[in-house]
């Protein structure tokens, strides 16, 4: 069993393309989650061109893993492509139930690609948070705590600290010290034969 730190971003298209792999590494590891905010505190509303940008990601993600996207319905024009709510949300639930942080994480990824629900929007973070039995005025009350921005900031910080310079990045403990198992998506097998070859 090894140690794994997982750098993500429930915004991320193919984060949520490694779901699976990570879900599955979550069994026989030990992984801990750490959001990147791949785009935290963006402001700017996204043009058509930037749209399609993004959306030939998902269509890359979607060959690759057969996951469910809504193409049609997803990033409106002139959605506000903010990933720091998301995060954060995923932060709040790791805080409250720290087993949960990845399922959290795959709750988001879910509405976000599949459902095109709006997961900056703080209503629909706490109804995704009441899958696992947290009640949305706890959610809530946790969520917009000034304990709950820093908290969501350190993780930010700790990704630049590790250099991590895409998501997903995958690390793992070797002789107390943290070395890169790689970046991207990778299948499992290839992952776990990494993992092999490293504890060998």
């Amino acid at each position: 069993m090894a140690d794994l730190l997982y750098f993500a971003d429930p915004m991320c298209s193919w984060c949520y393309g490694y779901s699976s792999v990570i879900n599955a590494l979550a069994e026989t590891h030990n992984v801990e989650v750490v959001m990147g905010g791949l785009r935290a505190g963006e402001t700017r509303p996204l043009n058509t061109g930037y749209r399609q940008q993004i959306q030939n990601h998902w269509h890359h993600v979607q060959q690759a893993t057969q996951l469910p996207f809504d193409f049609e319905n997803g990033i409106p024009e002139g959605f506000v492509y903010n990933t720091e709510p998301a995060c954060r949300a995923v932060v709040t639930v790791q805080a409250l139930i720290p087993e949960y942080s990845l399922p959290m994480l795959a709750a988001i990824q879910q509405a976000f690609y599949a459902q095109a629900k709006n997961v900056t929007d703080t209503n629909v973070l706490a109804e995704l948070a009441t899958e696992f039995g947290i009640a949305q005025p706890m959610f809530l009350l946790n969520f917009e705590s000034d304990e709950m921005l820093q908290a969501t900031q350190a993780q930010f910080e700790r990704a630049q600290q590790y250099a991590v310079a895409g998501y997903p990045t995958l690390l793992i403990k070797r002789e107390e010290r943290w070395r890169s198992l790689g970046m991207g998506y990778e299948p499992l097998q290839q992952v776990e034969e990494k993992i092999a070859a490293i504890a060998a």
